[in-house]
């Protein structure tokens, strides 16, 4: 009977002030269920032992009802969303475990395991994505800063091959000029040249009896002609 009144006792203790005896139940619920247990087992025994103690473990049982109805006890409870310091330290609050966890403001604070897990992973995928955009994003600008270089590169060197066609063009076109113009003054001093030889070759007709400076010619009749002093002591075209 000693026995079921420490029961009695022990799962009275848990069940009204929800907290774990030297026994370690779980829950209210398997202390009250040890606490009913050991009842019976009073009851039992007060049975067999006789009038006298079951009254005196009903007077026992009646002054426990008493000082566990008639003592203010502190309630615990649930930590759910209340600050920790410690990130990831577990906490047991009746059957549900929680998490010190790090919430969307940035505080440290108690959650259900499932939540705890829940905002880890989302927090987790949420990195992992913004790490993918964000290296996405470099792979692009990378790309479009080597295309604007190639492009950049491209249109310097068109420009150059463009800058030096002209330059061979206006070379050639300067040198075809200078051809030219060496090509016409040839062919002006061989036309001068050409001239002056007709010249020489050509007879050169003059008038018997005209004054002169000296030289030879010939008469419109084909007569050769000089330049001598005539009876005047003047030149004259005189017959040779």
């Amino acid at each position: 009977m000693m026995l079921g009144t420490f029961a009695l006792f022990t799962g009275l203790y848990g069940f009204i002030f929800k907290r774990r005896s030297w026994a370690g139940f779980p829950s209210r619920k398997v202390a009250g269920l040890a606490g009913a247990g050991g009842l019976i087992v009073v009851m039992i025994g007060g049975g067999i032992a006789g009038p006298s103690a079951t009254t005196a473990d009903a007077r026992n049982v009646a002054a426990l009802a008493e000082v566990a109805t008639s003592t203010p006890t502190a309630t615990e409870t649930s930590p759910a969303l209340t600050a920790c310091t410690d990130e990831d330290a577990t906490r047991q609050f009746q059957d549900e475990v929680f998490v010190c966890t790090v919430n969307r403001a940035d505080k440290l604070v108690w959650l259900g395991k499932a939540a705890s897990d829940k905002l880890v992973a989302d927090r987790a995928a949420e990195k992992a994505a913004a790490e993918k955009e964000a290296a996405e994003a470099a792979a692009a600008e990378k790309a479009a800063a080597k295309k604007a270089a190639a492009e950049k590169k491209a249109a310097e060197e068109k420009a150059a091959a463009e800058r030096a066609a002209a330059e061979e063009a206006a070379a050639e076109q300067e040198a075809a000029e200078q051809a030219a113009a060496e090509q016409a003054a040839a062919e002006q001093a061989a036309a001068e040249q050409a001239a002056a030889e007709q010249a020489q070759q050509a007879p050169v007709y003059v008038h018997p009896g005209a004054f002169c400076s000296g030289g030879v010619g010939v008469s419109k009749t084909g007569k050769p002609m000089v330049c001598a002093p005539g009876s005047d002591g003047r030149n004259r075209w005189q017959s040779q």
